[in-house]
């Protein structure tokens, strides 16, 4: 019997482990209090010199303190007083002068300051002076507090797996109590900082032994909601924090008022039980025997407890030797258990970064501190509900990993928005915010069930640790500010993006008992439940490709932006020939100025660059059936990377042509090569969410494009700002498996095995592959010859398979015209370009979740067919909408493209299906080929509306019928395996 059979027994949610929360609750409110004072009681308002040493006279005396800090005090470049200098002597001359402008020296203030007490009664800063010179002194505080957590972290998850967690929890709340007042009543810097330092030792013991306590009390159906339900003292305290500091503005009682609840919290822990699971570890089982008894009598099943004898706990989790006392040095002795300490404390460490580097810089965004703290703290309820719904069904890995990545793209984005949009930034601000404290949220829950029951405790210490590390480090990357405005936001970004890679390399624990020794992890774990298995490395295939897939909509897209014409007119400068227009507003140019007759060349910067991708598409296509799917896939990455950072420092209009051409015949090989990969990696069942996750990467893009583009309005910065994730999907690459079908199929079947038993191992199926051969591989895809060369002659050579190639192309053009068509023509509706294109990429969402449901029901076929016709109604329907009805006919519009979108992405799963192995990727490299030929003619088809208004409408109408009709002739593929060799085509379909 495990214990957590026992627990399930008991009751392993019931009154008793309701009661335990509740009390240990009382504490944990002093945590958010606590971590976040920094903001309140460190805060520096606003301040000028003490200028009464220059009452000399009874003329300076009878001035009005306005008047006095004019002739006092010189002002900054903003117009406001200088907050760290003074004149040495009084300026009357400025008295008469409107300018506070002289060449008078200016000397550093010499009698202390002035405070703004409006918002603050007093704070670290006016208490002890600590702005200008001794500004850095106040940013240490945060940094000495942190290092205490950090310190205490690793003391108390030693102390409570080896002294239990009651005892080494009451320690903490003395702790913490004891020296958060006396941190209230200090009369100098020096002690203050000591107690801070003590302060944060003993709230570090509280952190970590509550949380362990709780999950080690319920069962594995409820570790989640407790998990949830624990961190929701957190948000409930982040809100408090601010309406608390705004009433109690001495920082000395504000310190007093959020330590309060320790007091009552160390009276009620007299009901809070022993970890019965500690005990029994370590052999106490008559004292486990009490607390379950106890327990099991709360819940009300008594009758359980009574039949089980303390002997038989004994037995519930053995260990080598009961004596033996664990300690941080036990995380690093085996190597699964040093492989999980490696990547938890570089994630801990990536997180607390991040989530501290927003948290701590809530004056950075120019609206009120007070305001702008609650916000912060008010986005953390939706984003523990978030985790609650989805932790369970995505897995704690993956959960994990993408709040993370989506925290690094929110601190990423901001970092293009300017200074002024204040209210913009506190919005993204609050976003990444809500994405980190779901990271956190997630990261307690599966961080205490990687971690055994003997080193649970030293492994979250540890883990806590490293987090405390990365906040103690937080404050002194926002100073990295003086260097250059963003080096803060850029580390912080990297930081988060690099937490979330480690992530997915960790053990996935969703449905899996708890461990109790060490040995329990060094062995696979069996789940509890019977639950499907999750195909982690098709997981880690898509959070790759990704990453590099999220550029090709901003590049597809690119020139409805760098190619958009303002309003323009002729320069008259030449008429200045004796300067007088020179105090007028300057003309300011286009980079090439193609307009009027040279407008031709600015939509066919367009056509050019999707020539590329065509051309690119029948290159890469082929390179992937000849040497797989892993170097062209990197080969795409790297040059077209090169090309596009290299076009946008182009210095004529032909290099750009030029290098836009590279740039698309690069990148069109990511789109190809990553979606096959993933499609061979799945299973039947699974084909479908792969196919729909991967084509959201485009969403995600086409969405986030024009939030971009917005900020970013250079047209040089922009190519370089979307082109950029390339580079980390470059070094994300080494984590890319080969296709073992391709691998089979040409004969390397030892790389094969090789990338199998990786799978077997991720997905922990590791008994199924060690029973297989190289030899037996063989057997599996059956070709004529293994050391055959396919190439694109072979999609013509039998009848099926050219039928097959013949009808795909068709449909591939028709789709992709019909869709670029709608894409391109942002400015043709009348309304704001980047609403328009915001509203494009946000329908495509509804559209492939749409797809997503209906593909297994009534099958890839009909979904095409309709997703076709619907979208040539809605270009038909627009034909007749007058043009001053320009709302309507972008609802029309909108609608339109979710139907082609949808058609899009039922299109790269059905033609993937309908392909066999070994020329999947030539088919593909062909039907790419010809959707780029489509997409090219896609602007030339807008430029007939010179001929007649509504000729585009009418062509892109009829394209999407003639698809619908080609999609109905094509087999169906829903619940198939997919064809290997040319002769499964030829035999079965």
């Amino acid at each position: 019997m495990k214990f957590d059979n026992i627990l399930a027994e008991v009751n392993g949610f019931g009154g008793f482990q309701i009661r335990t929360m509740l009390l240990l609750v009382i504490a944990r409110i002093t945590l958010p209090f606590h971590f976040i004072l920094n903001n309140f009681i460190a805060a520096i308002p606003g301040h000028h010199c003490n200028v009464t040493a220059l009452e000399v006279s009874d003329a300076f005396s009878n001035l009005s303190l306005a008047q006095k800090i004019k002739i006092a005090i010189p002002v900054r470049e903003d117009g406001e007083p200088n907050s760290c200098e003074m004149f040495p002597e009084a300026q009357y001359s400025f008295l008469f002068n409107s300018t506070n402008v002289s060449s008078s020296v200016t000397v550093p203030c010499q009698n202390g300051w002035v405070y703004d007490k409006t918002t603050f009664e007093s704070t670290l800063a006016t208490e002890w002076d600590l702005v200008c010179d001794n500004i850095r002194l106040n940013k240490a505080i945060v940094t000495i507090f942190f290092t205490g957590v950090m310190l205490g972290s690793a003391m108390f998850g030693y102390l409570s797996d080896r002294f239990g967690r009651k005892k080494t929890l009451l320690l903490s709340y003395i702790v913490a109590a004891t020296f958060g007042f006396a941190s209230a009543y200090t009369n100098n810097f020096a002690t203050f900082s000591i107690m801070r330092f003590f302060t944060g030792c003993g709230l570090a013991g509280i952190s970590i032994i509550t949380v362990v306590l709780c999950i080690e009390w319920v069962d594995i159906k409820h570790r989640t909601l407790v998990s949830v339900i624990l961190s929701l003292d957190w948000s409930l305290g982040m809100i408090l924090l601010p309406i608390i500091a705004y009433f109690v503005n001495d920082w000395r009682n504000l310190i007093a008022a959020t330590t309060s609840p320790l007091l009552m919290a160390i009276i009620c822990l007299w009901w809070v039980p022993e970890s019965a699971r500690w005990l029994i570890s370590n052999g106490k089982v008559k004292r486990a025997h009490y607390y379950l008894s106890r327990c099991a009598k709360v819940n009300h099943r008594d009758k359980f407890m009574s039949e089980l004898n303390p002997e038989a706990l004994s037995k519930v989790i053995i260990v080598e030797d009961e004596n033996r006392k664990y300690s941080y040095v036990d995380l690093v002795k085996t190597p699964t258990l040093r492989r999980i300490a490696l990547f938890t404390g570089i994630v801990w460490f990536g997180l607390a970064c991040s989530y501290y580097g927003i948290s701590l810089n809530i004056e950075g965004f120019g609206v009120n501190l007070h305001l702008t703290q609650f916000i912060y703290s008010a986005i953390e309820v939706p984003s523990k509900l978030l985790v609650f719904f989805t932790v369970n069904r995505v897995g704690r890995r993956f959960c994990q990993s993408g709040t993370l990545t989506m925290t690094g793209l929110c601190i990423f984005i901001n970092m293009f928005i300017p200074k002024e949009k204040g209210l913009v930034r506190t919005a993204l601000g609050a976003l990444g915010k809500m994405f980190s404290e779901g990271a956190f949220t997630c990261v307690y829950l599966f961080t205490t069930e990687l971690y055994p029951t003997v080193v649970r405790q030293n492994g979250l210490g540890y883990s806590s640790f490293m987090a405390r590390i990365g906040v103690s480090v937080s404050p002194m990357i926002l100073l990295l500010e003086e260097f250059w405005v963003h080096l803060p936001s850029t580390v912080f970004c990297v930081l988060a993006f690099a937490a979330g890679l480690v992530a997915v390399l960790l053990p996935e624990t969703r449905n899996v008992r708890l461990p109790e020794t060490i040995e329990d992890v060094e062995q696979t774990r069996k789940r509890s439940i019977c639950t499907l298995d999750g195909n982690f490395s098709s997981v880690l295939i898509i959070i790759i490709s990704f990453i590099g897939r999220f550029t090709m909509p901003c590049h597809f897209m690119l020139n409805n932006f760098i190619g958009a014409v303002p309003a323009h007119h002729c320069d008259y400068s030449y008429l200045d020939q004796n300067e007088r227009f020179r105090n007028l507003t300057p003309v300011q140019k286009l980079a090439w100025d193609l307009v009027c007759d040279k407008k031709g060349k600015n939509k066919a910067t367009a056509t050019i660059f999707f020539i590329g991708v065509m051309f690119g598409a029948m290159t890469f296509g082929l390179l992937s059936d000849r040497l797989g799917r892993r170097i062209p896939l990197l080969l795409s990455y790297v040059s077209g990377m090169l090309f596009a950072v290299a076009t946008a420092f182009s210095t004529t209009y032909v290099m750009f042509a030029v290098l836009r051409f590279f740039t698309g015949f690069c990148i069109t090989g990511i789109v190809i090569v990553s979606a096959v990969l993933s499609v061979e990696w799945v299973d039947i069942e699974h084909r479908k969410l792969v196919g729909v996750i991967d084509s959201l990467s485009w969403t995600f893009g086409n969405t986030v494009f024009p939030l971009i583009a917005y900020f970013v309005t250079d047209w040089r910065w922009l190519m370089i700002s979307v082109t950029s994730p390339v580079l980390l999907a470059i070094l994300t690459w080494r984590w890319m498996p080969e296709s073992a079908r391709w691998l089979i199929a040409n004969g390397k079947l030892t790389s094969a095995q090789k990338y199998l038993k990786q799978c077997a191992k991720m997905n922990n199926r590791n008994e199924s592959i060690h029973m297989v051969k190289p030899e037996a591989l063989r057997c599996i895809v059956v070709t004529e010859r293994r050391d055959r060369t396919y190439s694109y002659l072979d999609l013509i050579r039998i009848p099926k398979l050219r039928n097959l190639a013949c009808r795909t192309g068709l449909l591939w053009f028709c789709v992709a015209i019909a869709f670029y068509g709608i894409s391109f023509n942002i400015t043709g509706f009348g309304l704001n370009m980047y609403l328009t294109q915001f509203t494009y990429a946000l329908i495509e969402l509804p559209a492939k979740l749409s797809a997503y449901f209906l593909w297994d029901r009534i099958g890839r076929r009909p979904v095409q067919v309709g997703a076709q016709f619907l979208a040539a109604l809605c270009l038909a329907v627009n034909i007749f909408i007058p043009r001053d009805m320009a709302v309507i006919r972008t609802v029309v519009a909108v609608i339109g493209k979710g139907f082609s979108s949808a058609a899009f992405g039922t299109l790269v799963l059905y033609s993937s299906e309908l392909y066999p192995t070994v020329l999947r990727q030539n088919g593909m490299g062909y039907n790419s080929f010809m959707a780029r030929l489509g997409v090219a003619l896609a602007p030339l088809v807008l430029l007939l509306e010179d001929v007649w208004k509504e000729l585009p409408q009418v062509i892109l109408c009829c394209a999407a019928l003639l698809g619908g009709l080609v999609a109905r002739s094509l087999s169906e593929t829903r619940n198939r395996c997919l064809p290997e060799t040319i002769e499964d085509i030829e035999k079965y379909w």
